[in-house]
């Protein structure tokens, strides 16, 4: 055997080499390793998520332009698509173009993720180029190739090169939209020699309009695809759905369930409880099926996936979010897109003077107070010379009820209603005001130089405690919490106030939402009842907001007429609102104990069918479906 005429050295043999032909899901499982967590180091296996292998087997398809994965976080989601990349540049070396929402996000993921996958992989090791080839914002590879990272607001770097691969990376947190549209013209060039892959990957955000993740793949997917699991008793497929997660023995308290483990998921054919070990069998033994479009010959696909899909996510943990969310429009949302994965629905919330009219109690006069009654709360929301007034009663489960409102001129008068105030029930049973809140808004005395505020402070300084509070809406929302308590030092002039002055601020957004619902659709189930003697100048302040969505998509209160009463309604919800301890709940001992509300406003053959909670998918607070 002659001697070949040309010796090359080992990098040219390695650049006119055959490219590896292998899957990528065969090449991960060999070459990759966790970059982070208790796993760092191993190899990772693309099993711990079911529908890993068949992502990226779609991912390989040269038929496939473009792949939306809609999936929830740490759902494995970025993982999958990361090493889909690693191995993409293993058989073709080319540029790559990653995108983030900003700077600071991007460097992150390179300096954190990528940098790490290149160092614990050999094979890709060898494709750097130089000691200087991991930076923050790039990765240089051998041949003039590089993974270059892009972000939304930085037009120059999203357009200054070409490339067949473009990853889009949490995509509704951009502040740019069109940025997206920006980094998927990196692929143009390719296009038309059937080289290029987009991969778009997001958790949704906001609402309908707002999530570009859901809106485009709605419109471009030729498929849509969903995790098909097939039951290990009876071998039946089906698509699980969030409604079918129940706790074992039917209980409804969050921190029970995630303590105990209680979660479980009901086939939907023979009913046999799934633990956590048996949904992750059932996940693996089925398949990614398509709910629209065929598979077959798809150029644009969307795969989405639910956090009660994943075996990273308990199904306790999944429950336990659901009820901790019940009554709470924002926990609700966040519900639909941290844990569906999908956008939640925006739902208008208004009412009329005419409409509320259903809600009174024509057997109920007032000052008179429901047999079902556990407390009575009194609000009082305060102007410039006058306050105006009401007192609820309240029950369990949630019930309440307007005995008495008015209006009073003074701090005295105020007093005297709060602590020598007695309402009876029709069979003369007494109860006096259990907790009482006051507004400490409002501007300057009508009369007077101070503001009251201040004045609000004095007087309630002046009182015995632990019976009247103030309180103030929130100036900055703090996610998981309705109200919360704070101990003032100073006055608002700046002097201290000695031993303090305890504040409640309230998240009146959610309690407006909450009560609006409660007025509406949820009557039936949490009813809010009004005295017989309720006048129509009470019910269009009770009916006085409305909310709305504005241009840019924010959803705000917009205030058509005087307000007062709504204010003291809203505050009612907050006095008996489970995070305001001691609570309602604690008073009356447990929720099991409490005997049932009967009697909303009307008698029950008059009572108008049910109607599903806007915020809930059609389920009610305690898991079932409505009838």
């Amino acid at each position: 055997m002659q001697p070949s005429p040309i010796a090359l050295t080992q990098s040219e043999c390695e650049f006119f080499s055959m490219p590896e032909a292998m899957r990528s899901f065969d090449w991960i499982r060999k070459n990759v390793r966790v970059v982070a967590g208790p796993y760092k180091g191993q190899l990772w296996n693309p099993a711990i998520s079911p529908s890993a292998e068949e992502i990226l087997d779609i991912l390989d398809d040269e038929q496939v332009r473009k792949v939306f994965l809609i999936a929830p976080s740490q759902s494995t989601k970025t993982t999958i698509i990361i090493t889909w990349l690693l191995a993409a540049l293993m058989r073709r070396l080319d540029n790559v173009g990653y995108g983030l929402a900003d700077e600071s996000s991007v460097r992150r993921m390179f300096t954190k993720t990528l940098h790490e996958y290149f160092r614990l992989c050999t094979p890709l090791k060898k494709k750097l180029k130089g000691i200087d080839a991991l930076q923050n914002t790039e990765i240089q590879l051998t041949g003039g190739a590089a993974l270059l990272g892009m972000w939304s607001g930085s037009d120059s770097r999203a357009r200054s090169f070409s490339a067949p691969i473009v990853i889009v990376d949490e995509e509704d947190s951009y502040q740019d939209k069109s940025a997206v549209l920006a980094m998927e013209e990196r692929t143009d060039a390719y296009t038309g020699l059937g080289l290029s892959k987009i991969a778009r990957l997001c958790r949704p955000k906001g609402n309908e309009d707002e999530s570009t993740i859901w809106l485009d793949a709605n419109a471009e997917a030729d498929t849509w695809l969903v995790r098909e699991a097939v039951c290990p008793v009876c071998r039946t497929a089906q698509i699980m759905e969030h409604q079918n997660i129940v706790a074992r023995d039917g209980s409804t308290d969050p921190q029970r369930i995630r303590r105990e483990k209680l979660g479980r998921y009901q086939c939907e054919k023979c009913g046999y409880l799934w633990t956590d070990q048996a949904r992750n069998q059932a996940l693996m033994n089925g398949q990614l099926v398509s709910l629209r479009g065929k598979r077959k010959g798809a150029v644009v696909v969307a795969v989405h996936m639910r956090a009660w899909e994943s075996p990273l996510v308990s199904l306790s943990d999944i429950l336990c979010q659901w009820f901790e969310a019940q009554g709470h429009p924002r926990k609700l949302q966040r519900f639909d897109n941290n844990v569906c994965a999908k956008p939640y629905r925006f739902v208008q919330l208004k009412q009329s003077e005419t409409e509320l009219e259903r809600c009174i109690s024509k057997h109920l006069p007032v000052g008179i107070i429901p047999d079902w009654a556990k407390c009575l709360t009194f609000a009082a929301d305060m102007q410039k010379d006058h306050f105006k007034y009401s007192v609820c009663a309240h029950g369990l489960p949630r019930a309440e009820h307007v005995v008495d409102y008015g209006v009073v001129r003074t701090f005295e008068e105020l007093q005297q209603l709060i602590f020598e105030s007695r309402y009876k029930t029709l069979e003369g049973n007494e109860l006096g005001i259990w907790r009482a809140a006051v507004d400490t808004g409002g501007g300057k005395n009508k009369d007077e130089q101070t503001t009251r505020t201040m004045q609000a402070y004095l007087w309630l300084l002046s009182l015995r405690p632990g019976v009247v509070f103030g309180t103030k809406g929130m100036s900055r929302i703090r996610v998981g919490e309705a109200v919360y308590h704070k101990v003032l030092d100073k006055y608002p002039d700046g002097r201290a106030i000695r031993g303090g002055l305890s504040l409640h601020f309230i998240d009146t957004d959610l309690f407006k939402r909450d009560c609006f619902w409660r007025l509406a659709e949820g009557w039936e189930e949490e009813p809010i009842t009004f005295h017989s003697d309720t006048t129509q100048e009470y019910l269009k302040e009770i009916a006085s907001e409305e909310l709305e969505r504005q241009k840019n998509g924010k959803e705000v209160w917009v205030r058509k007429r005087a307000n007062h009463w709504l204010d003291c309604l809203t505050t009612h919800l907050t006095l008996a609102h489970w995070q305001w301890k001691p609570s309602l709940n604690e008073l009356a001992g447990s929720m099991q104990e409490a005997a049932p509300v009967e009697d909303a406003a009307i008698d029950a053959k008059e009572k108008p069918k049910k109607q599903e909670n806007p915020f809930t998918d059609g389920m009610t607070l305690f898991g079932g479906e409505y009838e």
